[in-house]
């Protein structure tokens, strides 16, 4: 049998042999169909917060599979219902064999709490980063255990200092994957806990991570100065070096944000200088930064000659 389309004549294929055809390139012939049925079925049983026709059966099966996909979309589903009494059933998956499984019941576990006490988070997060070996793995932990909003400021501390420690492996840098989030943690940790979160134990290895890897191109390199810097902006204590040594940096968001955080007052000797250099900065967006930070820095007598100079832009 054909058909004709456009003026093409094509052969038909018949329905049963054309979804063979369609499912398989989907991942039926390798015994894919069942697990996108499964999937299918965990995120129905989410969308609808657990309270369809099938209840959390779909995610708690998905929690049992033996396949590590169903296993992450079941576990994520978990996360997302933000119900401190599913932290049982998520932390079941710390055990995983799958170091995908492990990262994404970590990241489910935060989720978890999102409104609610994080002690007994805290104590699974922390217990399990002792055990942990696989540095991506670590990495999610740390912005997990950055990301969650504890009421004791004890908990802030022994959070920080775990965030600091994942930094560091037998006596130099930790992999880049652990380090990034760490800092990414460190951050997160003083943006939501406010002056809590303000100590000598949590402010990033003051220059150190600030300017990791400054001598080369690479981008992760310049991710964990990106926001290392962030970090120190948020927790303040970090010194005018790290932030003297941001504004000559390689990297133009690196250079950005130290621009933006003398516009905010963080000021040291020099500052105005560096903001009129900033200004003449080869990247667009460093000097639309340093328009907003010279504006709001520079004395009203020295105000207006920069930013006249910079609408010539």
């Amino acid at each position: 049998m054909s058909v004709t389309v456009s003026g093409q004549r094509f052969k038909w294929l018949p329905f049963p042999l054309l979804s063979c055809l369609v499912l398989s390139l989907s991942g039926c012939g390798d015994g894919g169909g069942g697990d996108q049925e499964a999937v299918a079925a965990i995120r129905n049983a989410e969308d609808a917060w657990g309270r369809g026709l099938e209840g959390l059966a779909p995610i708690q099966e998905g929690i049992d599979s033996p396949i590590p996909s169903v296993q992450i979309a079941a576990v994520r589903a978990l996360g997302r219902l933000e119900d401190p009494e599913q932290i049982d059933g998520i932390a079941t998956l710390l055990e995983s064999p799958e170091s995908e499984v492990r990262a994404e019941a970590v990241n489910a576990l935060g989720q978890a709490v999102f409104a609610s006490s994080v002690d007994p988070v805290a104590d699974l997060l922390l217990e399990h980063l002792s055990r942990e070996g696989n540095p991506d793995v670590r990495g999610v932990l740390g912005r997990t255990l950055g990301r969650i909003a504890y009421d004791d400021p004890d908990r802030i501390r022994e959070a920080g200092r775990a965030l600091v420690a994942l930094t560091r492996e037998t006596g130099g840098d930790a992999p880049l994957p652990s380090r990034l989030g760490a800092v990414m943690g460190r951050e997160s940790l003083a943006r939501i806990n406010g002056e809590a979160a303000v100590s000598e134990e949590i402010v990033p290895r003051r220059g150190d991570l600030a300017s990791y890897g400054r001598k080369t191109d690479d981008e992760d390199a310049s991710r964990v100065r990106r926001v290392a810097i962030m970090a120190l902006i948020s927790v303040g204590g970090g010194g005018d070096d790290p932030l003297r040594s941001a504004l000559e940096d390689s990297d133009p968001e690196v250079r950005r944000l130290a621009v933006s955080a003398l516009g905010r007052g963080g000021s040291f000797p020099g500052g105005l200088d560096a903001l009129r250099k900033a200004l003449t900065d080869p990247v667009s967006r460093v000097r639309a930064q340093a328009v907003v930070s010279f504006a709001n820095l520079a004395p009203v007598g020295d105000r207006c000659e920069g930013l006249l100079e910079a609408a010539s832009d």
